[in-house]
């Protein structure tokens, strides 16, 4: 079987992305938009049922380390995403094939140096916890295995991230492939000798993502070209694009990603494990609300570049309508079944949760229903909007998610984090109408 080489589109190509006729949006989502819905199913389904094979193999404490260890990787993930690949993704359309494979060298080295300073700080943390008798007990062993694999991780989440502002979903379906039949087939193995551990977890996910990544730098190693003068002038129009964006995805990171940690400060490893589990029902959501934010991302970016603010206002209508259409069932389904699932799933020992699983669904619609607006804030330039409104979200979880968790625990974290979500989405919707209407027509 020949597999399409992942490489970056001609400038051709580009320019087509960005001229897509607004008539022509919907034909090619059926098919672009498709294979990212695919992309997304098999890296979701990859991290779901490596879940379901931790928390059935492991103790429900085992399980609670993985899940701070993943928060870690979620923020790691998402500060990358914001300095980075977001910037990377608004400024990749507008630049010819030689300009943008420098470009793109360029933001490579700055994300191998980004993911090398989150290694030095896992590491340093580990070491730090582990002289101290600090933490709950193992983290250090955790923390120090994330340090070895971070590097690997974030070049992964980095070449899906490069695939989906230039549309070439089939050459993130096959990294994403290669990376999830790895890591599954990996911690199955484990699994059945009985020696599966949190910390094993990550050197499982850390060799399948370097796996692949070497890969695919191998075949496409000609569409980075490296030279100083222009990895310092992108750091500064990367920078000029994403400060904004970082200190807002940090803020929003932070956010979401806090109710393990605080779980775990009042409750315990164990009410993390649930926390864990019924966010993991949730999450099956994930391969169609992903899949559908990975297309839709950069066609808002190309609806602005080409229409301006009007033609973005159209497309944020059509996204919100193709995102409600596809999230109502399943949210119903979780909201109706989510107990259930939460035993049939992950075992007996975390039944009882459907209440919470419920209440987390209700967020997820509402943080589903922010996305669009957020994403064009970002491309009208207005990431300091967003970033107030994340700061105003991140005092309410602090004032109503600390004494809820604490009282409540995992019901009262998912009673805090979805009342963030709702609020956070009524907030962006009225940001981003503002803004829109307060800014001139684009020439």
């Amino acid at each position: 079987m020949i597999v399409t080489s992942p490489t970056l589109p001609t400038a051709s190509a580009t320019v087509a992305s960005v001229r897509l006729p607004a008539h022509c949006l919907a034909r090619v989502f059926q098919q672009k938009g498709t294979i990212a819905l695919a992309d997304q199913v098999v890296a979701s389904a990859a991290n779901f049922i490596s879940g379901i094979i931790i928390a059935r193999s492991c103790s429900a404490d085992e399980f609670g380390l993985y899940m701070l260890g993943f928060t870690l990787v979620l923020v790691a993930l998402d500060i990358q995403t914001a300095l980075l690949a977001t910037p990377y993704m608004i400024e990749s359309p507008r630049l010819r094939e030689g300009a943008l494979h420098r470009y793109s060298g360029a933001t490579f080295v700055h994300q191998l140096l980004l993911s090398v300073t989150f290694a030095v700080g896992l590491l340093v943390t580990s070491a730090i916890l582990r002289f101290q008798g600090a933490g709950p007990q193992r983290l250090a062993s955790v923390l120090a295995a994330l340090g070895c694999v971070i590097v690997v991780i974030a070049l992964r989440e980095f070449i899906r991230r490069v695939c989906f502002a230039h549309l070439r979903m089939k050459a993130a379906l096959f990294l994403d492939c290669c990376v999830a039949l790895a890591q599954v087939g990996g911690l199955a193995a484990i699994a059945r000798t009985g020696h599966l551990s949190a910390a094993r977890c990550y050197w499982v996910l850390g060799i399948a993502c370097g796996v692949a990544t070497i890969v695919w730098m191998a075949r496409n190693r000609r569409s980075l070209q490296i030279a100083s003068r222009d990895v310092l002038r992108a750091a500064k129009d990367n920078w000029e694009t994403g400060r904004w964006i970082l200190v807002s995805g940090a803020v929003w990171t932070l956010t979401m990603n806090a109710y393990p940690w605080i779980l775990n400060a009042f409750h315990g490893t164990a009410a993390t494990a649930v926390w864990g589990a019924c966010l993991g029902v949730t999450a099956s959501s994930n391969p169609l609300l992903l899949g559908i934010h990975n297309y839709l991302g950069p066609t808002l970016a190309c609806s602005h570049a080409k229409d301006g603010n009007e033609g973005l206002r159209k497309a944020v209508g059509r996204c919100n309508r193709i995102l409600g259409t596809a999230l109502l069932p399943v949210c119903t389904v979780l909201v109706l079944c989510g107990g259930m699932l939460v035993g049939l799933l992950y075992g007996q020992k975390y039944a009882g949760n459907g209440t919470v699983v419920a209440i987390l669904a209700v967020g997820t619609a509402g943080n589903a229903a922010a996305f669009s607006y957020s994403r064009a804030l970002f491309a009208l330039g207005r990431a300091d909007v967003d970033f107030g409104i994340n700061v105003a979200t991140l005092v309410l979880s602090i004032v109503c998610g600390v004494p809820l968790v604490k009282w409540l625990g995992p019901l009262g974290a998912a009673c805090a984090l979805t009342t963030v979500n709702t609020t956070g989405a009524c907030a962006r919707v009225l940001g981003f109408h503002a803004v829109a209407a307060g800014q001139a027509p684009a020439s």
